[in-house]
């Protein structure tokens, strides 16, 4: 926990813990606790403005997120709807019947395929339709390795 005044440009304890963890073949990340409390209240347009005030382009928080799901070997999947987007956390390196589990098991036993998006071409397409209009969806099947970011749609059969 820094000051933000530290968070830009790291102060001569930061720089000891980074040489420190560096030397174990650690990462550190440096939060503001006092910055974090109020990007709580803000909307994204709002949080990334008051980041770059500051010289940073990410909050403490998501750096925590980001690096725990790395040393934990995690990614996330999305499914899309019409009412919801929902995110799923899985290994990285699962195949997508085992991705299709963490929706509901049934789901990896019945597995036929799965109709991918790739997070880029989802976002790049604004959404599910466009993407498939330019081509962006695919058919993948049991051996496919989903990827981090993955917009996915389960075809299955119990």
């Amino acid at each position: 926990n820094v000051g933000d005044d530290d968070l830009a440009n790291d102060n001569d304890y930061v720089k000891e813990v980074k040489k420190y963890a560096n030397d174990k073949n650690q990462d550190v990340i440096t939060i503001c606790a006092k910055l974090e409390e109020e990007l709580v209240d803000m909307n994204d347009d709002e949080a990334i403005e008051f980041l770059n005030d500051f010289g940073i382009n990410e909050s403490g928080l998501n750096k925590v997120i980001r690096n725990s799901f790395n040393e934990l070997g995690l990614i996330s999947y999305f499914t899309a709807g019409v009412k919801e987007v929902r995110s799923w956390t899985i290994n990285d390196g699962d195949k997508a019947p085992r991705a299709a589990a963490a929706i509901h098991n049934d789901f990896e036993k019945g597995f036929i395929k799965a109709e991918v998006i790739a997070y880029d071409d989802f976002i790049a397409s604004n959404g599910e339709q466009n993407a498939k209009e330019n081509g962006k969806l695919r058919l993948e099947g049991k051996e496919y390795i989903v990827q981090s970011g993955d917009v996915i749609h389960f075809k299955f059969n119990v």
